[in-house]
């Protein structure tokens, strides 16, 4: 009876333990992750408010104005629905199969948050350069910026491929 006892509680306290540490208010990794989602989604929101006047948005057509309006509205819904996905963490019948799921989860968040880092550097160049006379000060710049962008894509998949990583190997760890 003892050893019932022991096993209830023990079950017990682990799942009430785990329901802890994966509620948002308490979870450190969701904290970090909403509060650079905050701070992105107010500096974008705010960019896209004054580029209109501030970037001489009014001198350009409507559809470069989309384009770039577009670029920063999908990126802002793309932060929201990883957001939102982080959050359900438990999405198996247990510890093990939860983290293979939510593991393939990250492999798609993976290449959504490559695809919409890439659009919305694709909608800054557009806009920025639209009506530009090129020459070539112009096009090494361009090409300057490119390059720096194209190594925060390289950087952004290489965090995903470590935390997928990580991830992995904990499952791994888990079925043995």
């Amino acid at each position: 009876m003892k050893d019932l006892w022991n096993a209830s509680q023990t079950e017990h306290t682990n799942m009430e333990t785990l329901k802890n540490m994966v509620a948002e208010k308490s979870h450190p990794v969701l904290k970090k992750i909403k509060r650079q989602l905050l701070v992105e989604i107010a500096a974008w929101i705010v960019i896209i408010c004054v580029y209109h006047n501030a970037f001489d948005g009014d001198k350009r057509p409507g559809a470069i104005n989309l384009v770039f309006v577009i670029g920063f509205l999908q990126a802002i819904a793309y932060n929201l629905s990883s957001y939102l996905g982080a959050r359900n963490l438990i999405q198996g019948v247990n510890l093990s199969a939860s983290i293979k799921e939510y593991t393939k989860k990250l492999k798609k968040f993976q290449w959504a948050a490559v695809c919409s880092r890439a659009v919305l550097m694709a909608a800054i160049i557009t806009f920025f350069c639209y009506g530009l006379e090129i020459d070539t000060k112009r096009l090494i710049s361009i090409a300057v910026i490119a390059v720096l962008f194209g190594i925060q894509l390289v950087l952004i998949s290489l965090s995903w491929n470590k935390r997928i990583k990580k991830l992995t190997g904990i499952a791994a760890a888990l079925t043995r």
